[in-house]
């Protein structure tokens, strides 16, 4: 699975380490493929990473067969991961 990773490019307004919700996902999914908005505009699902709770990054660009997951918080880690995987296993996407 090829998973996009836009991340915001940070403003005064950061709540939270969104770093540490990133590794996360990137641990648990391991053996994918993460690629930068610089790298393709295609992906299997992207993750809008957000360092407030208003994002406010531009993503129309981005093209995905399975859509899009913002990640606001630490906690939006954990629903990401049980989100792609429920998405993997419908849409049976490897």
């Amino acid at each position: 699975m090829r998973i996009g990773v836009m991340n915001c490019k940070g403003c005064r307004y950061s709540e939270y380490d969104s770093d540490i919700a990133f590794e996360k996902i990137k641990n648990y999914f391991n053996k994918d493929i993460f690629i930068s908005e610089e790298d393709s505009d295609i992906a299997d699902i992207w993750l809008l990473i957000s360092k407030c709770s208003n994002p406010c990054m531009d993503h129309s660009a981005l093209k995905s067969s399975l859509g899009k997951l913002f990640i606001m918080d630490e906690k939006d880690a954990d629903k990401a991961i049980y989100m792609i995987e429920k998405l993997r296993k419908n849409f049976n996407v490897s």
